[in-house]
């Protein structure tokens, strides 16, 4: 009986002695891309570095995402477009790179008939453009155009939650 008593004791210390690790399940995009993010800043590099944010422009901006697939857009209080948003893995050709996938983002305004998006952050038209997704931040990759030029620019939308 004593080596039972024993035994109960080793394996006792032992359970004791192991912890579970709390480790968190990963997050998917659709997941983290719920709820409302706020307008932070816009970069616009253009031989010089422009930058646009609420306090210079005084436009306050929200992006709120539902987990069913719609969107609205809020400027200064008032509801400015909705519609519908997804995930889209843009299938890109060979070339230097290889080729492959890239992640693009697509938000659909139902308030036009025109359903042509574009990577210029014009929501009224809708928007379809890379981005980069954190829990934190939510960054939108397109082009911009500096005053009455027509020349586009690279440029990134910042929100943050």
């Amino acid at each position: 009986m004593k080596k039972y008593y024993a035994l109960i004791f080793m394996l006792a210390v032992i359970f004791a002695a192991c912890k579970k690790n709390n480790i968190s399940p990963p997050t998917s995009k659709e997941t983290l891309i719920v709820g409302s993010w706020k307008w932070s800043a816009q970069y616009t590099n253009a031989q010089v570095l422009y930058t646009s944010n609420p306090a210079n422009t005084g436009v306050q901006e929200t992006l709120e995402f539902n987990a069913n697939g719609a969107w609205k857009q809020i400027k200064n209080v008032d509801v400015a477009n909705t519609g519908t948003y997804s995930f889209i893995n843009a299938i890109v050709p060979g070339g230097l790179m290889g080729g492959g996938t890239i992640p693009f983002f697509s938000i659909v305004n139902s308030r036009v008939n025109d359903t042509a998006r574009y990577d210029n952050f014009n929501f009224n038209t809708g928007f379809i453009g890379s981005y980069q997704l954190t829990p934190d931040s939510l960054v939108f990759f397109g082009v911009n155009t500096i005053d009455t030029s027509s020349t586009n620019y690279i440029a990134e939308r910042v929100y943050v939650k």
